[in-house]
C-alpha cells in the first residue's frame, strides 16, 4: 500500500533540550511543529491502525520563501535559491524530527522506516512552508 500527505507549516529541525531552564525558542518552534504533524496525520490517517511492518518513507520539505529573497525576477530567484538551498538546516535533522512525530500515528517505531529519500526546498509560490510525504508499506 502507498500513500502521500502534505502537511502545512514552515519544516523545523529535530531539537535536543536538556531540560536545564526554560526550553529555547528552537525547542517550542519544534514542539510546536511536531504537534501540528501529528494533528494533520490523525486527520488523515483515520481510524486506521499504526503500520506494524517495515515502511519507506520519502520526504520533501518545502520552507517558506524568505520576504528578504527576491520576489520577481527568476534568475535572481533561481540564484538566491541555489546559494541558501545548500545552508542549515540540515535535511537530515527536518526529516529526524519529522519521522518522530508519525510514531503511534503511522507506525509504532520510527525504527520501522528502513529506507526512503529525503530533499529540501523552498516554497516559492506557497504561501507558508509544507512537507510533502510519501509512505509505502513494505513486504516482509
Amino acid at each position: 500500500m502507498e500513500w502521500s500527505f502534505t502537511i502545512p507549516g514552515d519544516p523545523v529541525p529535530w531539537q535536543v533540550w536538556a531540560r536545564r531552564g526554560p526550553p529555547s525558542i528552537g525547542i517550542l518552534r519544534f514542539q510546536a511543529w511536531q504537534q501540528q504533524i501529528r494533528l494533520h496525520l490523525r486527520q488523515q490517517w483515520g481510524r486506521r491502525q499504526p503500520l506494524e511492518g517495515p515502511v519507506a518513507v520519502d520526504t520533501t520539505f518545502y520552507r517558506r520563501w524568505p520576504q528578504s529573497a527576491p520576489q520577481s525576477q527568476p534568475e535572481a530567484m533561481a540564484q538566491w535559491r541555489a546559494k541558501h538551498l545548500v545552508m542549515k538546516p540540515d535535511v537530515g535533522n527536518l526529516r529526524k524530527a519529522f519521522l518522530d512525530a508519525l510514531e503511534g500515528i503511522v507506525y509504532l517505531n520510527d525504527s520501522q522506516v528502513v529506507g526512503g529519500q529525503e530533499w529540501k526546498d523552498f516554497a516559492i509560490k506557497a504561501p507558508e512552508g509544507f512537507t510533502v510525504m510519501w509512505l509505502r508499506e513494505l513486504e516482509t
